[in-house]
């Protein structure tokens, strides 16, 4: 057996060894956990660069509640327009109109951020807990059909109470002050949800007038076969708004519906605006 001297290793090529230093002093010099820091820094400034211009949507220009005049604004700060291309209403611009509601409300001080006290009947003028937005005009739809999807059940026969709970139709509608308004006339279903969601109650007056409210703002009683709701007084419950089509509701009725009888729990009468203790 014979043994032999190992043959040496041989040495890396000039260039191969230059970018091998090169690498070693930038990786000792710059720390990249702080290049990462400095990242994180600059992206989360242009988030908030973002964020500001978008929020200049909608509740500009700003208004000082002192004088009511506008306060100056950057027009370069507005901006873009914005175009949603929405299922239903197709392309459609950010944004929406504001309601004027400044002749309803007043301010019981001259300082910045008081709170504004009706002037008038804040249940009619939609202000406060009774405030609406101003949605488009039309019904909402069903998504594959786009048909309304809120409709009475005399427009949906497809559709029943169970038989293992009661219906309310027919039944007395009774108000806070423990008042008779008229009778149950209808339900009204989701057709998306499958769920009712207001309650047409036939009030005095001619043929055909009705009052459709939130069920989820009624209690029903069915020994003495009565629905009761303690948002409005019988008064208020007859002023409520009216639908311009029997069988269908728009998003702005919707919201005008909803905003009046939630309104209640705050205006129906003097005593619940004040402080409970």
């Amino acid at each position: 057996m014979t043994c032999g001297s190992a043959s040496p290793a041989r040495a890396a090529p000039a260039s191969a060894r230059r970018r091998i230093m090169t690498y070693i002093a930038y990786s000792t010099q710059f720390d990249l956990a702080l290049l990462s820091l400095y990242i994180f820094y600059a992206a989360f400034v242009v988030l908030i660069l973002y964020l500001r211009n978008e929020d200049r949507r909608e509740g500009y220009p700003l208004i000082q509640e002192q004088n009511g005049q506008y306060v100056v604004v950057n027009p370069r700060s507005a901006p873009k327009p914005k175009v949603w291309n929405l299922a239903h209403a197709g392309p459609t611009v950010a944004g929406r109109e504001e309601r004027d509601v400044s002749g309803a409300l007043t301010p019981p001080a001259r300082v910045p951020g008081a709170p504004r006290l009706p002037l008038g009947n804040p249940l009619a003028d939609g202000v406060g807990p009774a405030s609406y937005a101003l949605r488009a005009d039309v019904p909402d739809v069903t998504f594959d059909e786009r048909k309304p999807k809120i409709i009475p059940l005399r427009a949906a026969p497809q559709y029943r109470i169970a038989e293992e709970d009661f219906d309310p139709r027919g039944w007395y509608m009774m108000t806070a002050d423990k008042r008779v308004v008229g009778l149950v006339k209808d339900l009204w279903v989701d057709l998306s949800d499958i769920i009712l969601r207001y309650i047409e109650v036939e009030v005095p007056g001619p043929a055909g007038r009705s009052v459709v409210f939130p069920i989820g703002l009624a209690n029903f009683d069915p020994a003495r076969r009565e629905v009761h709701t303690s948002t409005l007084l019988a008064g208020q419950f007859l002023d409520a708004p009216r639908l311009k089509n029997p069988d269908q509701i728009t998003l702005l009725e919707e919201d005008m519906v909803s905003a009046y009888f939630a309104g209640g729990y705050l205006y129906a009468t003097p005593n619940r605006q004040e402080p409970a203790l």
